[in-house]
């Protein structure tokens, strides 16, 4: 209990805003909702699970970074096998990191694991009470099943209209800021996929910095390098005015909020004025009367949602693709060659992608070696590869390593391996000698 308190005084001290009233109320709030939520562990025929060491109140949440959590996972894995358990203040958790095991509990039996935990500095992400909001995040539930049918046909119709062209244009217009801004790739990376989706959501890609803001928002509410709350969880449901983290997600909610309403509602202005182009808002519009979203405010939001996801799930990978072909020059070398072989000096587009093996190779590689997840923004200092999901609180960790090299090397000759899930479709002969792309 003595490392529980200086626990919270550190956390005083950080923040300078905690004052000695809501330490009191902190310690009082999380004893009182732990001694709710702890159940003894199994005596009955079930065997314990291994795993760490579980301090009382505490369990291990003392000893778990808030920033690249998963790397602690991995170290535990090495320690105790591919499936242990380990709880936080009195959740449990089980974590997985054996391919054989996710694909029988996360595939085999999804319709039982196929729900989400609750986000606990958001509120209502599941929608469980009806918020429509965080299609991600929804609990599988009658918003996350028409929500999901409603993108999954716009997502469609956009790629079989090769998305009116809009990536090609703003991947002209990005080369020609990094050539005029190249100290500035990373904003502008960022920028140019907020703008692509910006423009496939509202056809505006003037509102792109906007929503890329939003984006960062939200993706760091729901971190648990974001508010103390996600980690020490109890704190969340202090009362208001001694609360600064619910207030602050109340003032960013109400202005993402508003600010995807506005979005609807003047694109559907200039939609009855016969002055919008066709976007995935008039797409709703267009058939609103027969749509399953039960209105404006859930149309608003699972478009929203749309252009949220659609920043950092396209730029994270991009950064590591630049890293990756900056610091192997040689892969750039083959890259270069076989665009120029194949397209005639002209930029490549989708169509060329048959006759571009070489870079889909790469690109694949890059796709399984940084992965969009897990959550964090991009740095290069990553050990290990591997993601993790939150599903039904089972935290799952997953490496890829099939073609019997490291799975912390970048390696594009993995293309010569089709059993490996993010290798399919990629048949191009890269050379069994080519070295790894990246080994930090």
């Amino acid at each position: 209990m003595g490392a529980f308190l200086v626990t919270l005084a550190q956390i005083g001290s950080n923040t300078g805003s905690v004052s000695n009233v809501l330490v009191i109320f902190t310690v009082w709030g999380v004893l009182w909702l732990v001694s709710q939520n702890r159940s003894p562990r199994s005596t009955g025929k079930h065997e314990v699970l291994p795993g760490p060491r579980q301090i009382p109140v505490l369990g291990r949440i003392h000893d778990l970074p808030r920033q690249h959590t998963w790397l602690k996972f991995k170290e535990w894995a090495g320690i105790y096998g591919p499936i242990y358990s380990t709880s936080m203040l009195g959740a449990k958790f089980l974590i997985l990191s054996d391919e054989k095991i996710v694909e029988d509990i996360l595939v085999k039996r999804a319709r039982i694991y196929s729900d989400r935990p609750p986000i606990r500095s958001l509120f209502d992400s599941k929608s469980t009470y009806g918020s429509m909001e965080y299609l991600p995040l929804m609990g599988k539930n009658k918003y996350w099943s028409r929500q999901r049918r409603w993108v999954h046909a716009s997502l469609n119709s956009a790629t079989d209209a090769q998305y009116h062209g809009v990536i090609d244009f703003e991947v002209k217009r990005w080369i020609f800021r990094l050539i005029g801004e190249p100290d500035n790739f990373s904003r502008s990376l960022e920028d140019m996929a907020s703008k692509i989706i910006c423009t496939l959501t509202w056809d505006d890609h003037s509102v792109s910095e906007q929503n890329r803001e939003s984006a960062w928002k939200l993706l760091n509410q729901f971190s648990p390098s974001g508010p103390i709350t996600n980690v020490v969880t109890p704190l969340w449901d202090l009362p208001l005015w001694a609360n600064p983290w619910k207030r602050s997600e109340i003032k960013r909610h109400d202005e993402q909020k508003a600010f995807w309403m506005e979005r609807f509602l003047t694109t559907r202005e200039k939609f009855e004025k016969g002055i919008q182009r066709p976007c995935w808002t008039t797409q709703y519009i267009k058939n609103a009367k027969t749509s399953q979203l039960s209105g404006d405010s859930e149309a608003a939001s699972c478009i929203g949602m749309l252009a949220i996801i659609g920043v950092f799930t396209i730029s994270s990978p991009l950064h590591y693709f630049l890293m990756a072909m900056v610091h192997h020059q040689e892969w750039l070398t083959k890259c270069q060659r076989e665009i120029d072989e194949a397209c005639n000096g002209s930029m490549p587009t989708f169509r060329d992608a048959p006759n571009l093996p070489i870079l889909r190779a790469c690109i694949n590689e890059t796709m399984r070696w940084r992965p969009a997840g897990p959550l964090e923004k991009p740095v290069f200092s990553h050990l290990t590869v591997f993601y993790y999901l939150i599903l039904s609180n089972i935290l799952t960790q997953r490496t890829f390593d099939q073609s019997g090299g490291s799975s912390q090397a970048g390696q594009p000759t993995r293309s010569h391996y089709p059993s490996i899930p993010t290798q399919k479709g990629c048949h191009g002969s890269v050379g069994a000698s080519a070295p790894a792309l990246a080994n930090q």
